[in-house]
């Protein structure tokens, strides 16, 4: 398979991998292409997308994408429908991590090596690296007002890559942040968000993001997930799997995590309730 970070339709691709991994006739099977790419193959890379690179203007760009994009995918079925190539020597991973240049190869994901790593919401709006403890926030949801999707088009998502900080300053929005980083941090692997959620009505919508914010203030997306928790009149667990990241968050940058009840109308292009 082949998935991309900011691939609006990834939930359902991560769904297919979940599934595979369960079975071990089927993890024997499964190869990855993990790339730093939306659903209309721009590439965060190239960013910022413009006249000069958008392959969906110029059709001399569209012709230097096509081998990037459609390459690996040939290779693959010379070698295991052809019959051209040795499949042993296919890696079983190969992904790239956006802000870094090359594709690693990996014989599992996530990499061997990685470690889980943690960051607790406080009361006091920071990510911190030690549970708090307990604590409670909340958040009022209007839906004649409803928390903007940051960008006109999901799937191509790179050719917006908005700044998303102005998000954080709405009041329908809980925001937290992580102290500012001393070192460059590699996240390669799932990410997903916890919490025991109520609310005053029988569902609740529960939207989160994790952003890059970098020295300037801007924020840009890491990762997004959502759910729906249909019976939310006493307080209940919620994961929320946001898909899965390679990203290089460099020294200076800090972790921003947001929170909210909508995403209009980004949850009809591409987005998952459960």
């Amino acid at each position: 398979m082949t998935i991309g970070w900011w691939d609006n339709c990834a939930p359902w691709q991560w769904d297919d991998h979940d599934l595979f991994a369960s079975d071990p006739a089927w993890t024997a099977n499964e190869y990855l292409l993990l790339e730093p790419i939306d659903h209309e193959n721009y590439d965060h890379a190239d960013l910022p997308i413009g006249p000069h690179n958008d392959h969906a203007l110029d059709p001399a760009v569209l012709d230097a994408v096509l081998p990037r994009a459609v390459g690996p995918a040939l290779d693959f079925f010379d070698v295991f429908v052809r019959g051209f190539g040795d499949p042993a020597g296919v890696p079983r991973v190969r992904f790239a991590i956006a802000g870094e240049p090359g594709v690693r190869t990996a014989d599992t994901w996530p990499p061997a090596g990685a470690r889980t790593a943690s960051w607790f919401p406080t009361v006091d709006g920071r990510l911190a690296p030690e549970s708090p403890g307990d604590g409670e926030l909340t958040w009022v949801h209007d839906p004649d007002d409803p928390v903007p999707s940051p960008v006109e088009n999901a799937f191509a998502y790179l050719a917006e890559w908005p700044d998303e900080r102005a998000l954080a300053e709405r009041d329908d929005v809980l925001c937290f942040e992580s102290a500012v980083l001393d070192d460059d941090l590699t996240l390669a692997g799932p990410v997903s968000f916890g919490a025991t959620v109520v609310s005053t009505g029988r569902e609740c919508d529960v939207f989160v993001r994790l952003c890059d914010v970098a020295p300037d203030g801007s924020a840009h997306l890491i990762a997004r997930g959502q759910r729906t928790v249909h019976d939310a009149t006493a307080p209940c667990r919620v994961e929320v799997p946001m898909g899965h990241t390679g990203y290089l968050l460099r020294a200076g940058h800090a972790l921003r995590l947001t929170i909210a009840s909508s995403d209009a109308p980004g949850v009809r292009a591409g987005a998952r309730h459960r």
